[in-house]
C-alpha cells in the first residue's frame, strides 16, 4: 500500500507537520516493504495543495499529516484518500501507528483550530510513549 507522510525534514525521525500547509517534504511510503520510495519537496505557501495533489498523483491510498484547509481536504476526499491525523509523532512512528489502526481519521477540514483537538494529541503521545518502550 502506498501512503504519503507530510513532514518537516528528510529523515524517518522527522515530525509529522501540525498543519499540512507547513510541510517541507512529502514521503511516499510503500508499507508492504516499509520503504520510502520518494521524497518530494513542498513549496512554501502552497504546501497544502501541493501535498494533496502529489498524494493523488502518486496513487496513494492514505496521507498522514496534521490538520488541513478545505481545498486540500476536498481534493483528498474527492479521490477517496484516507486522511490520518499524525501530528506529534515522527514519520516512522506514525506509519507504524497507522498500520496498527492507532491513528484517528481526519473527518473535516480545519476551521481555525485543530481538526482533532487536544484530547487526541494527548492520546497520540501516550501511544508514542508505548511504542518507544517496545
Amino acid at each position: 500500500m502506498l501512503i504519503a507522510v507530510a513532514v518537516t525534514d528528510r529523515t524517518a525521525k522527522a515530525p509529522v507537520c501540525e498543519h499540512l500547509e507547513d510541510a517541507k517534504y512529502l514521503f511516499i511510503v510503500e508499507t508492504d516493504r516499509n520503504e520510502v520510495l520518494k521524497v518530494l519537496s513542498c513549496d512554501e505557501g502552497q504546501a497544502d495543495l501541493l501535498c494533496a495533489k502529489s498524494t493523488v498523483d502518486e496513487n496513494c491510498e492514505a496521507i498522514i499529516c496534521g490538520d488541513m484547509d478545505v481545498k486540500a481536504f476536498n481534493l483528498l476526499a474527492d479521490h477517496m484518500i484516507t486522511r490520518f491525523y499524525g501530528w506529534g509523532a515522527t514519520a516512522s512512528q506514525a506509519v507504524r501507528m497507522m498500520l496498527d489502526n492507532r491513528l484517528q481519521l481526519i473527518r473535516e477540514a480545519r476551521n481555525g483550530g485543530h481538526c482533532e483537538g487536544e484530547e487526541h494529541w494527548a492520546e497520540l503521545q501516550r501511544t508514542i510513549d508505548t511504542l518507544e518502550k517496545k
